[in-house]
């Protein structure tokens, strides 16, 4: 979602949901991880190429890259993104881990911001915050006095 503000101002809202990692999903074949590995499979033979090494959650961080470099251009352009992430922010995974993402792409989590290292776990089951907001552009300050 995009609002426009004035002075071409523009807050772009989004919703991302990165599958659990594949050791969660062996085995399930409708599993979300499952239903994308093969969809990304078949767009690889529907056009008569062998499909590369495929990891819909390395996709999505792919596809979310290239989303920020094409639309948030200035610091006029706000992002906020509303993720179930699968992952913490502190895990280095891989070359595209949700750290290294927020990393490159200067975006900050306003629970950090909010309350500092201390977190929460996202389920009842797990130790780890895997869901997030994460902001760029959108000052410490702001997220402070809204909450």
């Amino acid at each position: 979602v995009q609002l426009r503000g004035k002075d071409n101002h523009s807050l772009y809202c989004l919703a991302m949901y990165r599958s659990c990692p594949e050791k969660v999903s062996h085995g399930h074949l409708l599993s979300t991880w499952n239903q994308q590995y093969h969809a990304l499979q078949q767009e690889y033979l529907d056009r008569q190429e062998t499909p590369p090494p495929i990891d819909p959650r390395e996709v999505c961080l792919q596809d979310l890259h290239r989303w920020i470099d094409t639309h948030i251009k200035t610091a006029k352009d706000r992002l906020v993104i509303l993720t179930d992430a699968n992952q913490d922010l502190d895990t280095d995974t891989k070359e595209l881990s949700l750290k290294n993402f927020t990393e490159t792409h200067g975006l900050s989590s306003t629970y950090t911001t909010l309350h500092g290292d201390t977190y929460l776990p996202s389920t009842k089951r797990g130790s780890k915050m895997i869901d997030h907001i994460l902001t760029k552009h959108i000052s410490s300050h702001l997220i402070r006095r809204n909450g």
